[in-house]
Formats: structure tokens, C-alpha cells, sequence
């Protein structure tokens, strides 16, 4: 089942440079914790940070072309949803990618072309999580659900931190 969710990622000028729609498990204690860990490692964020200058948002008409290119190549698959080659080739415009396009962004070794999906984080109905790198603010921003976690980039918390506060908001029956 889907857990609909968004990562973000906002420059130090407050420029959103990532805005990644995930169609899947987009709750904290997996979402949240995937990329925690992953900004967790030494010297990742600043790699992250560095990496945005790759980032460029491109409209659905640069997105149509390069699918009809991928077909022209490949001469295969007539439906986009029916051929994953294409999100195996750009990761960076697919919905599975998740979290996952941190790793994407810092290991690309080309420009990385992205869809901006901002607009969904304000889909009061499908939008389920929100994961915010926030580079102006220095702010590693979780919200699931209506609920906010937020822990600074400079004091970033173990998983068990992370996953206890969002269990502090939670009611125990």
C-alpha cells in the first residue's frame, strides 16, 4: 500500500531544489529514517548542499521528450506505465525513488533532472509526509500526518532519538 510522501530539499538562500513525490512507505519509521541515516553519514550534508548546483526542474514537456527519446532508443514499451526501463535510466523522475534521491542527487555525475512536485505537499488529502532538509533554517523537518519533528543539522539525533519523538506524539491506547 501506498504512503504518499514528498522530499524537500531547500538551498541556504531558501530556494526549494528538491521537491521528490514518493509513492511509497512514507512514514517516519521508514521515510524518515532512511533519510536520516543517509544525512547522517560524515560530511553528507555538505556532499548534499554541493550536489544541488546538479539539480534542475524541468517541465512535462522536457519529460514527454525525453521519454519519447528512451523509446527511440530502446523501441520498446508503447504506455509509460507499463516500462520501468525508463525510471531505471531516470531515477531522479520516478516515483519510487523516494527518499532515495539524496543518493541520486550525490552520486550522479551529470545534472540531475527533476519534476517539481511541490504542489503536492499542500494535497491536504494524499500528501501523508513531508521530509524537509532545510539548509536555510539548518533543519532536518519531519511531518507525517499532521504531526511535526524537526532536529537541528548541527545536533542530528540516533534513529532511536528520532523514532522516540515521534512516539511521544503518539497517544498510547
Amino acid at each position: 500500500m501506498g504512503t504518499r510522501n514528498l522530499t524537500k530539499v531547500i538551498d541556504k538562500d531558501g530556494i526549494t531544489r528538491v521537491a521528490q513525490y514518493g509513492q511509497w512507505d512514507g512514514y517516519p519509521t521508514y521515510s524518515g529514517t532512511r533519510m536520516l541515516d543517509f544525512i547522517s553519514e560524515p560530511t553528507m550534508l555538505n556532499k548534499i548542499e554541493l550536489s544541488l548546483a546538479k539539480c534542475r526542474f524541468i517541465d512535462q514537456a522536457e519529460i514527454d521528450q525525453m521519454w519519447f527519446r528512451f523509446q527511440e532508443v530502446t523501441k520498446w514499451a508503447e504506455a509509460r506505465e507499463e516500462y520501468q526501463g525508463f525510471h531505471i535510466v531516470y531515477p531522479s523522475l520516478s516515483r519510487d525513488t523516494g527518499v532515495d534521491i539524496l543518493k541520486t542527487i550525490v552520486y550522479s555525475n551529470e545534472d540531475v533532472m527533476l519534476s517539481d512536485e511541490s504542489s503536492f505537499e499542500q494535497d491536504g488529502l494524499f500528501c501523508e509526509g513531508v521530509y524537509t532538509l532545510n539548509y536555510q533554517t539548518r533543519e532536518f523537518i519531519s511531518w507525517f500526518n499532521g504531526d511535526t519533528v524537526t532536529f537541528s543539522l548541527d545536533q542530528l539525533p540516533s534513529e532511536e532519538t528520532y523514532l522516540n519523538a515521534w512516539k511521544a506524539l503518539t497517544p498510547t491506547a
